[in-house]
């Protein structure tokens, strides 16, 4: 339950980021986003996996 829990909020969380990146800069490359994306997408699964332990 907790990795489906983990997996949803993670992927919610990127799609949040990709628009909210596409909004702010939308001269950004896709390569940039994309870049940027994978670093935010570990910070979020790494931040939601510890939340999710504390319970």
């Amino acid at each position: 339950m907790k990795k489906n829990l983990l997996a949803i909020l993670t992927a919610l969380a990127i799609t949040a980021s990709y628009f909210l990146l596409t909004a702010v800069s939308p001269e950004m490359t896709l390569g940039i986003k994309a870049t940027l994306l994978a670093v935010l997408a570990t910070v979020f699964y790494v931040l939601f996996a510890a939340l999710l332990k504390k319970d």
